[in-house]
Formats: structure tokens, C-alpha cells, sequence
């Protein structure tokens, strides 16, 4: 019922089915802490629940589900490392820690579980794959690595890092290179090193020349044409 009311914008309702069957699977782990079934279910009731208190801006109890979330997928992770569907979940919700220890202005911590996500998409990636959600996040977590240390000051080692997600951007771009998503994350990589002042004015350029092939052929979507006009601007500026 939990997802139905949620569907019917109910939340408060929500909250309270998703909690009442979190705590029957507790019950249900605590007689066989070695079911995976139970423990992927804790992994996704948590999830949903955090989700809607963040979405309520109870951040401090959205983290403590969503923490709870990942207690699950690390055991979940680790009882099964060959299951990918684990480790994937495992990364994208320490990704999702990340971001809320980032709202909550604890950009420490923040930074520990951007580099797990990235650590756990670097592992999915390691057998050859060349999944498009497993090479956006490793570009995402290497970006979300970078801003937290730029924040710090630490503009070389921002600049370090979005070099490693410009990396793995280019080369999944070479292998799909009509995937318009892997040229957005390839863009938007080119675009944050291009402000970081790492050779601003070639990223400029390739971002300009990339934009307009897209616009030619039709295929621009959502902030491209926004992006296309902001590169065109940088470039008319004389110390680019």
C-alpha cells in the first residue's frame, strides 16, 4: 500500500506503511540474517523512505534511512559480489549519502561516500563493461569528488579528478558515439574543466563545435542549446 499512496501523493501515509513493513522485515533478518531476499526488501523499503523524507526536508532522518539502506546493500554486496545488481545499488546509494551529507553541509563525510560510489562503479566496471549507467556514474562520482574538493580549495585535485571523468567520458563517447547522454556527460566534463581554467579555450571550442553538429542535425536537447550559447560567450571574451 505504501507505494500507492505514495503514487496518490499521500506521503505521510506512505511513511507510515513503508515503516510498518521495514519493521516486520527487521523481525523476519533478525530469525535469518543470511536471507538476501529479506535483505534487498530492507534495502528498498529504507530507500523509499529516506527518499520521502528528503523530499519533506527531514534531511537528519532521511540520512539515518538512507544509512540503514546502505547497511543492507553493503551485506547484500558482500554475502554475493558476483551479483552486479548489488554492487550497482551499493554504488548508486552511496552516491546518494553523499549528496544528502553534502545538504547537510557535512562535506567530509560527503566525500568519503562520493569516492566508495566511485570505488564500487570502478569494480563494476572492471570486467570489460561497457554499461552506460555504470559510465555515467563513474563521471558523476569523479564531478561530485571534484566540486567537495574544490570547496576545500583544493583546485589541483578537483582539476585531477574531472580529468579522470573526461577520461572515462571520451571513451565511452568513442564506443557509443550517437549515445546523445555519454556526449552530455562529455560536454558537461569539458565545461567544468573549461572553468577551472584547465585550457579553457580548446574546451570552449569543443564544446562549441560538438553543440553545433548536435544543432544541425537536430538532435540538441534540454540545456544543450543553453550551454552552445554560454561556450560561444566565453569564447568571445579576450583572456579566452
Amino acid at each position: 500500500m505504501g507505494d500507492v499512496f505514495r503514487k496518490q501523493g499521500d506521503a505521510a501515509a506512505a511513511l507510515v506503511e513503508f515503516e510498518a513493513t521495514s519493521n516486520i522485515i527487521d523481525r523476519l533478518i533478525d530469525a535469518n540474517r543470511g536471507n538476501s531476499r529479506w535483505l534487498h526488501d530492507l534495502y528498498v523499503i529504507h530507500n523509499k523512505i529516506g527518499e520521502i523524507r528528503a523530499e519533506q526536508s527531514d534531511l537528519t532522518d532521511a540520512l539515518s534511512s538512507f544509512k540503514s539502506a546502505l547497511d543492507a546493500a553493503k551485506l547484500l554486496a558482500s554475502a554475493e559480489p558476483s551479483t552486479l545488481e548489488w554492487q550497482e545499488n551499493l554504488a548508486m546509494l552511496n552516491g546518494e549519502v553523499g549528496d544528502l551529507l553534502l545538504r547537510l553541509n557535512k562535506p567530509d563525510e560527503a566525500l568519503a561516500d562520493y569516492r566508495a560510489a566511485l570505488a564500487a562503479f570502478e569494480h563494476l566496471s572492471a570486467g570489460g563493461s561497457r554499461k552506460i549507467a555504470w559510465q555515467h556514474g563513474l563521471v558523476m562520482a569523479h564531478a561530485k569528488v571534484a566540486d567537495v574538493l574544490l570547496g576545500r580549495g583544493d583546485r589541483k585535485g578537483a582539476i585531477d579528478d574531472c580529468r579522470r571523468a573526461l577520461s572515462v567520458a571520451e571513451q565511452a563517447t568513442a564506443a557509443e558515439p550517437e549515445n546523445v547522454s555519454l556526449q552530455w556527460d562529455l560536454l558537461n566534463t569539458q565545461w567544468r574543466l573549461a572553468e577551472l581554467g584547465d585550457e579553457p579555450a580548446r574546451r570552449y571550442q569543443f564544446i562549441v563545435t560538438t553543440l553545433s553538429k548536435l544543432r544541425d542535425e537536430n538532435k540538441l536537447r534540454g540545456d544543450m542549446g543553453k550551454m552552445l550559447a554560454a561556450a560561444n560567450s566565453r569564447l568571445a571574451k579576450p583572456n579566452h
